[in-house]
């Protein structure tokens, strides 16, 4: 009974972004090794530092969801986030702009997209962002934490989330 949902489309801004990015690192990558010929472990040190991060940023991007029998699960390249279905509050679209600032706690901004942990200033809260793009975007609201994701199909996204939470109060009622 599980349902994917595929991550949404980087938009052209954060595409740009991305690519003059790793431009830029290449560039000086290259010329640290072209103008460092004494042998000194600078070159060698920031291309470790720059290649690590690029790897870190791809490593963590979101990949999409999964409405399943267990619940939600964000999935990532290398870890997935599971929100139990009655833990979920509310599942609704949500706007860039109703975060206001979104600061970066811990996590990538603009680079392959936008996920990890934030500071909302319009909300003064955190948030766990698994992004691609700015828009097509969809809060799920828990006890705990508030997640916003990007999806190709939202709205899709949201009734098959509604339908979950509705199948799981129908059974929860049934067995009492």
């Amino acid at each position: 009974m599980s349902k994917r949902f595929r991550a949404g489309r980087a938009g052209r801004g954060v595409a740009w972004w991305s690519t003059l990015l790793i431009v830029l690192a290449v560039a000086g990558g290259a010329a640290l090794f072209y103008f460092n010929r004494e042998g000194s472990a600078l070159a060698v040190w920031y291309c470790c530092v720059v290649v690590s991060l690029f790897l870190l940023a791809l490593f963590a991007s979101p990949r999409g969801a999964v409405v399943g029998e267990q619940g939600v699960e964000i999935r990532c390249v290398l870890r997935s986030e599971y929100i139990a279905p009655e833990s979920i509050r509310s599942v609704r679209l949500v706007e860039w702009s109703s975060l206001g600032r979104a600061l970066p706690i811990g996590g990538v901004a603009g680079f392959l997209g936008y996920y990890g942990r934030f500071y909302s200033t319009a909300r003064r809260q955190r948030v766990d962002i698994f992004a691609r793009s700015r828009r097509s975007l969809v809060e799920i609201s828990t006890e705990e934490r508030n997640y916003i994701l990007s999806l190709s199909e939202p709205e899709e996204f949201i009734d098959a989330v509604d339908q979950l939470r509705h199948e799981m109060k129908h059974f929860g009622n049934q067995t009492k």
